[in-house]
């Protein structure tokens, strides 16, 4: 007896029937809009965990040897740069500040011993701000944007002893061959704001720039500065950033039920609107039909009625003939 054989064809009609064709299909297309909906909220309601700003300091008229405003020549300044936070920062969120220096280790900077930093935040005089040029300018009479924040700090570069940077400087020996910047570096980070929070109903009360000023009796050098802003993440936001899986899964399911209820109540209205019309207009449709029904009985009697009198009149005439 032959085997029936192990490889089996599927019938055609069976591979082209709409339920196996519904399987491999997506179950529903509102799915995609969800996700979208989603991440456009997740976009513009979560703002960046942290941002940083390079700060160019300038150094015009600095440490010189004249008295501040002396012989009508230039106030004396100390080393100072601006940098604009916008569109970064936002309003009703909490920030840390701080400011990084890369300084170094020279005599002079040693010797400098404390010296004070200066941030002021200011508001914008337009809205928006430029994002590319600073709104302050300094010791040219121009008016100067409000302050709406401003700190100052004390720093100090890390003090060695002679035989401990001594012993420093022959250890780092052969890396200071290879990277001789990084070898006579000290990096300085101040904290200069503690969860710092702005409104966000008004746009002027929203800094849009930032003023660095380095404050010292002594003469100090300075590799780079920066000023960096971590967001401090509460309530909604910080669920959404940290537990984004779980969030996502919910919101998405949120976003989907009020799709699903739009088109649902979309399609009562819209077949309330179809089913009226279609009862007027079978309403039209049957005092129509009873006015042709009744003409077609006014007609078929009015027929009968004629037929009678011919009967009538041929048999009168055949009665009387046979008279």
């Amino acid at each position: 007896m032959a085997q029936r054989p192990t490889n089996q064809t599927m019938n055609p009609e069976v591979a082209s029937s709409p339920s196996s064709r519904y399987t491999t299909q997506r179950p529903s297309s509102s799915a995609p809009p969800a996700d979208n909906a989603y991440i456009l909220f997740y976009w513009s309601y979560i703002p960046r965990i942290g941002f940083e700003r390079t700060v160019h300091l300038q150094f015009d008229n600095v440490y010189s040897n004249t008295p501040a405003g002396a012989s009508g020549g230039p106030e004396r300044t100390h080393p100072h740069g601006v940098v604009t936070l916008w569109p970064d920062l936002v309003g009703a969120q909490r920030y840390d500040i701080l400011v990084e220096l890369d300084f170094p280790r020279t005599p002079s900077n040693t010797a400098a011993g404390n010296f004070m930093l200066l941030t002021t935040l200011h508001a914008p005089l337009s809205q928006p701000p430029t994002p590319n040029q600073p709104q302050i300018t300094s010791q040219t009479g121009s008016p100067t944007p409000p302050i709406l924040a401003s700190s100052r700090r004390s720093a100090l570069l890390p003090y060695r002893s002679p035989l401990l940077d001594l012993s420093h400087t022959l250890t780092h020996l052969p890396l200071s061959l290879l990277f001789p910047l990084n070898a006579e570096t000290s990096v300085l980070s101040i904290p200069m704001f503690e969860a710092l929070e702005f409104p966000a109903k008004n746009w002027r009360a929203v800094p849009s720039t930032l003023r660095l000023e380095i404050q010292s009796e002594g003469q100090m050098q300075v590799y780079g500065a920066k000023v960096v802003f971590r967001a401090r993440f509460a309530g909604l936001r910080w669920v959404m950033y940290n537990w984004w899986g779980l969030s996502g899964v919910v919101f998405i399911g949120g976003f989907w039920a009020v799709e699903m209820l739009a088109a649902g109540v979309a399609w009562g209205v819209i077949g309330l609107v179809l089913a009226g019309q279609a009862g007027s207009g079978g309403e039209d449709g049957a005092e129509g039909g009873g006015e042709a029904t009744r003409r077609i009985k006014d007609e078929g009697e009015g027929a009968e009625d004629v037929g009678y009198g011919e009967d009538v009149s041929w048999g009168g005439w055949g009665a009387g003939g046979e008279v």
